[in-house]
């Protein structure tokens, strides 16, 4: 196993330790989908900081997250790829609309007979 597959594995097993290994929106297992950790709330300039982090090495990143996951796991959701793109399009700006339409989708899926 090279690196990137240790990388992907250690995620894995983290995802299923503390998450139940399934995405938190559609409850697929992660043994079969591509996931995500989501962060529910960064701390000051952590973002910022993560970012920086990623582009230097994504085995240090890694370490950094997999230790905030450890420490404080209500910060964080296990999501899919696909719920991951939906939750971040919608919650990226601080307008309020984005954040009402994401509501409003799921209004419609309730709704929806």
């Amino acid at each position: 196993m090279n690196k990137l597959q240790l990388l992907r594995e250690d995620k894995r097993k983290v995802a299923i330790e503390l998450f139940e290994g399934r995405c938190f929106c559609c409850h697929r297992p992660i043994s079969k989908i591509i996931f995500q950790f989501h962060h529910l709330e960064y701390k000051e300039g952590e973002k910022k900081f993560l970012k920086k982090l990623y582009k230097e090495s994504i085995f240090k990143h890694w370490e950094y997250v997999k230790k905030t996951i450890y420490d404080e796991p209500d910060r964080f959701v296990v999501v899919c790829r696909y719920d991951h793109s939906i939750v971040s399009m919608r919650t990226k700006s601080a307008k309020p609309e984005g954040r009402i339409t994401l509501i409003r989708i799921a209004l419609v899926g309730l709704l929806t007979k």
